[in-house]
């Protein structure tokens, strides 16, 4: 799915990492509480991570990814594969 806009990772003001605030259609909305729900060899973060996203982006072709900030690494955005996260139970989304 794609809405024709162009999704592309820029600096923010006191972030570590490029990530966009753009929401992918369908995607996780921004502010969405989410937890690490899969860890493949060579990833930081372990299942049961705690996070929040800050934006998405997605190609027809290659998926959907996340740009999130972990509990753990405050200010530093990371981007993450979206089969690797799903909304925290019992938070609300921004």
């Amino acid at each position: 799915m794609s809405d024709g806009r162009r999704y592309e990772p820029i600096e923010h003001p006191g972030w570590f990492g490029l990530f966009t605030r753009d929401e992918y259609p369908g995607a996780l909305r921004n502010g969405t509480r989410i937890v690490k729900v899969l860890t493949l060899p060579g990833d930081a973060h372990p299942v049961g991570t705690r996070g929040v996203v800050l934006g998405s982006m997605g190609h027809p072709e290659v998926g959907l990814g996340y740009f999130v900030e972990w509990e753990t690494k405050t200010r530093v955005a990371v981007f993450v594969e979206a089969n690797k996260i799903d909304a925290a139970p019992g938070r609300a989304s921004g």
